[in-house]
C-alpha cells in the first residue's frame, strides 16, 4: 500500500485551510461594521492571520502546480507566468472597473470612497500599488500585488529547493528572506512583499515535507492545530505592546507550513464537499465581499445588522458564483490552453504520465 502524501489531488487539507482563510476575512469585515466596538481587535487579527494563511495555501498549492508541469528552463517560466496572469488579473480587472463604474465607496471598511484617477485606476488594474504608492480601490485589494510579486520568484524558489527535495535549502532561504525583511524597511517601502516573503516560505517549507513525511494524523487533528495557532497568535498578539511584530506572521505561517503535510484526508463527505465549494470560489468571495456588504449595510439594512449579515453573506455568495463561471473559470480554461504551447515537447517518459499541466482541484489565489 503506497505511503499517504499531501498532494493537491482532491485535498481536503488544503481545500479546508483556504476555506478556513477565506472565512476569517469575512469574519473579521462583518464584525468590524457591526456595533460591538470591544471585539474588533480581535477580528482585526483574525482578518489578518486569514491572508497569512492564503500566502501559505498559494505558495504550497503553486509548489505542486510546477511540479506536475514536467517541463524546464524558460518554458516552465512562460507556463507557469501565462496560467498565473489569466487566472488573477481578469477577475480583479472586472471588478476593479465595477468598483470605478458606479463609485463603491469599498476602498475600506469605512465605506470610503478613493478617488479614481487615471494612475490609481491603471495601478489597481496592473496591481502594482505598493510598488508605486497607489491607494487601493478595493480593501483587500492590498494583499493581492503581494502574491503577484511573489509569483515572479515562485519558480525560482522551486528550482532552489531542487523540485522539493531539499529540505535544507528551504529552511536556509527562510532565513535569508527574515533577513531581508529587517533590511527592507531601511530601504525602500517599494518591497514591502520582503515582508510577507517568510510566510509564504511556510508553504515552500511544506512542499519540501511532503517528500519526506507522511500524511498521517486524523483530519481532525488538523481543525485543532489550526485553532491552536491562531490561538497562539491572538495570545501573543494581545500581550505585545503596540503594534505586534512581523515575526508573529512569519512564525504562523511556517508553523501551519510544518504541520499540513502531516494529516490524512478527512473521512466526512461534508466537511470534503463545503471545503472544496469555499475553496473553489474563494477567489470571488475575496474580491466581491466588500460590495456585497456595502450593499447589504448601507443601502438594503443600514439599521438591521442580523438581516445585513444574511443578505450580506447571500450576496457574497452570488457575486462569486457568477464571478467563477463567467469570468473566472473561462480566463482560467483560455489561460491553460495558450499555456501548453509553451511546454517542451513531451518525451517518451512523460507521455505515459498524466497529462501535464493539470488543473488543480485545490483553487490557488
Amino acid at each position: 500500500m503506497p505511503t499517504p502524501r499531501l498532494s493537491t489531488s482532491d485535498s481536503s487539507v488544503l481545500d479546508f485551510l483556504r476555506a478556513t482563510a477565506v472565512s476569517l476575512v469575512l469574519l473579521d469585515h462583518i464584525t468590524e461594521i457591526g456595533p460591538i466596538h470591544s471585539v474588533r481587535w480581535v477580528a482585526q487579527r483574525l482578518g489578518w492571520i486569514g491572508v497569512m494563511l492564503f500566502f501559505v495555501h498559494t505558495s504550497l498549492v503553486l509548489m505542486f502546480s510546477l511540479q506536475r508541469t514536467r517541463a524546464s528552463g524558460t518554458s516552465l517560466l512562460q507556463h507557469f507566468y501565462v496560467r498565473r496572469a489569466f487566472r488573477i488579473y481578469p477577475l480583479a480587472a472586472v471588478v476593479i472597473l465595477t468598483i470605478v463604474a458606479f463609485q463603491l465607496p469599498v476602498a475600506n471598511i469605512g465605506w470610503h470612497l478613493e478617488p479614481f484617477s487615471l494612475a490609481t485606476v491603471t495601478g489597481n488594474l496592473l496591481l502594482v500599488q505598493n510598488l508605486f504608492y497607489i491607494p487601493n480601490v478595493l480593501g483587500p485589494l492590498w494583499s493581492l500585488p503581494l502574491e503577484v510579486q511573489m509569483y515572479a520568484v515562485l519558480p525560482f524558489l522551486f528550482w532552489l529547493v531542487g523540485r522539493g527535495t531539499r529540505l535544507g535549502r528551504a529552511f536556509a532561504l527562510v532565513g535569508v528572506f527574515i533577513a531581508l525583511a529587517f533590511i527592507q524597511p531601511r530601504i525602500t517601502e517599494r518591497g514591502n512583499v520582503l515582508q510577507f516573503a517568510p510566510c509564504f516560505m511556510g508553504g515552500i517549507v511544506a512542499f519540501c515535507l511532503t517528500k519526506r513525511r507522511a500524511a498521517v494524523w486524523p483530519f481532525w487533528t488538523w481543525s485543532i492545530a489550526l485553532s491552536c495557532a491562531v490561538t497562539a497568535y491572538l495570545v501573543v498578539a494581545r500581550l505585545w505592546s503596540g503594534t505586534e511584530p512581523m515575526f508573529l506572521s512569519w512564525a504562523l505561517g511556517l508553523v501551519v507550513g510544518t504541520l499540513a503535510p502531516n494529516v490524512g484526508e478527512t473521512k466526512s463527505d461534508a466537511i470534503r464537499h463545503v471545503s472544496a465549494l469555499v475553496a473553489k470560489y474563494s477567489y470571488g468571495i475575496y474580491l466581491t465581499h466588500m460590495p456585497a456588504l456595502w450593499i447589504a449595510f448601507t443601502r438594503v439594512f443600514p439599521s438591521n445588522y442580523g438581516a445585513a449579515i444574511l443578505l450580506g453573506l447571500g450576496l457574497t455568495a452570488f457575486f462569486s458564483f457568477s464571478a467563477y463561471h463567467l469570468v473566472e473559470s473561462p480566463c482560467i480554461g483560455i489561460g491553460s490552453n495558450f499555456a501548453k504551447r509553451f511546454l517542451d515537447a513531451p518525451s517518451s517518459s512523460a507521455a505515459s504520465a498524466p497529462a501535464a499541466g493539470k488543473s488543480l482541484t485545490v483553487t490557488a489565489s
